[in-house]
């Protein structure tokens, strides 16, 4: 069992992996009510304006499967440097494009690129042979991501209300990210078979089994986690507030609550299975949203989106876990990819199916439903525990989704 940690470097690049696709959406969502001011000039281009952050998801889905196969058969460390580059390159880009249209284009790369970084850090997580050591670093990875968005996020707020254009330079984040995996060339250590003898039937002659349950669980999850991002700045202007500043700290306090939640999922493990932590994430989840949809003054709005952090804090690294404890090694790239696309693909998907619910009932109809949903899956979670299923804390051997 591999239980010292590995060097800072390789670190590095695998805890700060999560950091592109964290502010893909973070980053610009304060903007987008300025950004609609700016550059919407007909019905359809206020739907645009939501497509800017929703599409990231979209490439997402193409992006984190592709990520995950070139994973298994090339250098990691030179994939996760080009995607880092190519991240920050399109998305600074962001301060100089004036069309919608192309706006949302450049987007898909952006989203591209974020998901193959997301990704690789993941596998290389996933490879680790100690599953306590796994297990902390995927809630690390997702706590240092959360973490980035809590600084960068008031601060795309405060400069957003100078000019909205800026803060799309926070995208240059990545740029001394993408130098640290390139020192990592011609020093990558060897490709781990860790967790093979963690999950029995999983060897090296084991087939490849298509995650479908897991990428359904991965969609919800996702559907719950980024919906609010896109409709809650304008449930905030509804209630009356109009700084980009305020909207911002508003979305940093339920970033600090899933930051909180993510650097304990480790330490969760050692007693929880990830069916009761998925009953407890989801139930949280929908209490909050259930909050923020029927409050009428914005403070009361942004106590639920804290409630909702909380809720929302463990799901990304259970998923994953789910996930790397599902593949054999030599197919964890790609497990780990589906899984991710499905759950950022939902990013896109859900402002897609929600946005009629939004135009009939606005903001809050849109979170009663993802109420409703987040408590259903957490029925699903607790009938399953309540049967005898997934009682095991520390489980490194969940072959089953």
């Amino acid at each position: 069992m591999q239980t010292e940690r590995p060097r800072l470097s390789l670190r590095i690049v695998m805890l700060t992996s999560g950091i592109p696709a964290t502010l893909c959406f973070t980053a610009i969502s304060p903007i987008l009510p300025k950004m609609e001011a700016a550059l919407a000039q007909g019905p359809g281009d206020a739907f645009l304006v939501k497509m800017v952050l929703a599409v990231v998801g979209l490439a997402m889905v193409f992006g984190s499967p592709l990520a995950g196969w070139l994973a298994d058969k090339m250098s990691r460390v030179t994939l996760m440097a080009i995607a880092m580059l190519v991240w920050a390159v399109f998305g600074c880009m962001g301060y100089l494009i004036g069309e919608l249209h192309v706006m949302v284009a450049s987007r898909l790369i952006v989203g591209l690129a974020a998901a193959t970084a997301l990704t690789v850090g993941l596998t290389m997580i996933g490879d680790l042979a100690y599953p306590a050591l796994r297990l902390k670093y995927m809630g690390v990875q997702v706590a240092i991501s959360t973490i980035t968005s809590i600084i960068t996020s008031p601060i795309a707020g405060v400069v957003g209300d100078i000019y909205w254009r800026l803060p799309f330079l926070l995208y240059a984040i990545s740029l001394p990210l993408a130098l640290v995996a390139w020192s990592l060339r011609g020093n990558e250590p060897a490709r781990a078979v860790a967790g093979a003898s963690d999950a029995p039937g999983l060897g090296a002659d084991a087939k490849f089994r298509f995650p479908f349950g897991l990428m359904f669980l991965g969609l919800c999850c996702g559907t719950i986690t980024f919906a609010p991002v896109t409709y809650m700045p304008f449930h905030f202007r509804d209630l009356g507030v109009d700084q980009a500043k305020i909207i911002a700290i508003a979305l940093s306090a339920e970033t600090v609550a899933i930051a909180i939640m993510a650097s304990q999922y480790g330490r969760a493990r050692q007693y929880l299975s990830t069916e009761s932590v998925f009953t407890i994430s989801f139930l949280l989840s929908g209490a909050g949203l259930g909050i923020a949809a029927i409050a009428t003054d914005w403070r009361v709005a942004a106590f639920g989106l804290l409630v909702f952090g909380f809720g929302v804090g463990w799901f990304a690294a259970n998923v994953v876990a789910r996930a790397s404890a599902f593949s054999a090694p030599q197919y964890r790239g790609r497990t780990v990819g589906l899984v991710k696309g499905a759950h950022l693909f939902a990013s896109f998907l859900a402002v897609l199916a929600l946005e009629p619910v939004g135009r009939a009932g606005g903001p809050p109809a849109v979170l009663l439903v993802l109420t409703a949903l987040a408590w259903l899956i957490a029925l699903y979670f607790a009938t399953r525990i309540y049967g005898g299923k997934g009682r095991t804390p520390l489980a490194v051997a969940e072959n089953t989704a």
